[in-house]
């Protein structure tokens, strides 16, 4: 096991100190149950993400040629959009050296 040290807001300690009265487990237990349930709930997230992005891209019928035009159009689009705002950034600057 590793040591590791925290810092609780006094509420959230105290709300702690109270939830685990009567258990006799002590607080590093209580952390670790803690943690090891974040772990595992943040994995199981992922996983479903994870799945539901396999589902849909399963579900598109599409071949690799549409799917390349369409991250092309995607790029394009960004592209443009980056570009019109650096034109609206150049255009601020001129205003202000006018000024």
């Amino acid at each position: 096991m590793q040591r590791t040290q925290i810092y609780l807001p006094e509420d959230l300690r105290q709300e702690v100190d109270r939830l685990r009265k009567g258990t006799k487990e002590s607080m590093a237990e209580y952390v670790r149950k803690a943690t090891q349930k974040r772990v595992q709930e943040d994995k199981k997230k992922k996983a479903d993400l994870n799945k539901l992005a396999d589902e849909v891209i399963g579900s598109l019928k599409i071949d690799k040629k549409t799917a390349n035009r369409w991250i092309k159009e995607i790029r394009e689009e960004r592209r443009l959009g980056d570009q019109h705002w650096e034109e609206r950034w150049d255009q601020a600057l001129n205003r202000i050296k006018k000024n």
